[in-house]
């Protein structure tokens, strides 16, 4: 199965969002979970991004900058963040994907653990497993994206030519040229735009039955739509900024 039908035969088993659109109404306390779940994913994803550019790099000033930000600083308006899920229904399934990927890899960091320091040995049909759980995930983001696979494979490939001209090195590991990486990103996914209009393909940035329902209303009922989600979250102080070291409790739960 290539990349480009393995998108379409994934997405049949994606979950509808009206439902989870409606937790999210009725249940406040799951937006400010959210964060605390991206929050935390962020600063672990941060603290592995500086070990490997530090083990596999050999960037050793990674290792002894702290880079977590204070929690003030890391805490955006609940209310803006829950008006953008309900005005692009892209965002949703962005948090369904991320999230799905961040379990998964947290799955096999799990494994590999047991394998290192528990003595287990290793598992490779559960890798596979759980390789092909995260491909799933990476299957929905990419169609958010309007890319197949293939069309990702391909950019990500002159990326990394810009990267490393010749083959890798630690100094082109640390010293990227972020500008001419980022033309490069953009010129190849304007040219697989282009050329999917061109061949009549429009992926889908909208989840099943999404975009008919939302088209269905008119300007005004959309507006009080999004109002309506927001009412449950009005005069509700979801997350104190007050600490910087660790994560507020949720309002009407004991920390």
């Amino acid at each position: 199965m290539t990349g480009q039908e393995y998108i379409p035969a994934a997405l049949r088993t994606e979950c509808q969002y009206e439902p989870v659109m409606a937790r999210l109404a009725s249940t406040p306390n799951l937006l400010w979970h959210l964060l605390h779940a991206f929050t935390g994913g962020i600063r672990t994803g941060e603290n592995q991004s500086r070990l490997k550019r530090a083990l596999f790099y050999g960037d050793q000033k990674y290792v002894f900058t702290d880079a977590v930000r204070s929690w003030a600083q890391a805490t955006p308006s609940m209310h803006d963040a829950w008006e953008k899920l309900c005005s692009d229904p892209r965002l949703i399934r962005l948090v369904h994907s991320l999230l799905g990927q961040m379990d998964e890899v947290a799955e096999k960091q799990q494994a590999l653990f047991d394998v290192l320091f528990n003595g287990k040995s290793l598992d490779e049909v559960n890798g596979i497993e759980e390789s092909g759980d995260l491909t799933w995930y990476q299957a929905v983001e990419n169609d958010v994206y309007g890319l197949s696979f293939e069309e990702a494979f391909d950019i990500n490939i002159a990326k990394l030519r810009q990267r490393y001209p010749e083959r890798f090195t630690e100094f082109d590991a640390i010293e990227r040229n972020l500008t001419a990486e980022r033309q490069v990103l953009e010129e190849g996914y304007k040219a697989n735009t282009e050329q999917a209009e061109k061949d009549g393909i429009c992926m889908s940035d909208w989840g099943p039955g999404e975009l008919e329902a939302w088209n269905a209303l008119s300007p005004e009922q959309q507006k009080q739509t999004a109002e309506l989600n927001l009412a449950s979250l009005l005069g509700q102080t979801l997350i104190p900024p007050d600490t910087a070291d660790q994560c507020p409790p949720a309002p009407n739960e004991q920390a």
